[in-house]
């Protein structure tokens, strides 16, 4: 019996997991698409992919990291929310290229 609870415990977490990664990766294409917009669901995919590991879900708030895992900060000495990591994607040579402007 202790073995079957184990194993639900871990499917049940693995599937929490799974949805938290989609609810941030949902609330980032939503943010994307108020900043501008990406040209297309390929675009925002691509640049997903490559900015994916720089944003975590921290004590219930969305944390932008840099690679280290430290939090990134702002010019202003506030940590980087979510809208301040977009407008500096979309000023990124790379990554402004999957916004419309």
């Amino acid at each position: 019996m202790v073995q079957i609870d184990e194993n639900y415990c871990k499917h049940f977490e693995a599937r929490t997991q799974a949805a938290k990664a989609l609810a941030l990766k949902t609330e980032v294409r939503q943010r994307f698409l108020e900043a501008n917009g990406c040209k297309d669901d390929q675009s925002f995919d691509s640049l997903w992919n490559r900015i994916k590991n720089k944003i975590q879900i921290q004590e219930g708030e969305v944390r932008i990291v840099a690679q280290n895992g430290t939090p990134k900060f702002s010019l202003t000495g506030s940590m980087m929310t979510l809208s301040d990591f977009i407008q500096s994607l979309k000023q990124d040579l790379i990554s402004g290229k999957s916004f419309l402007n």
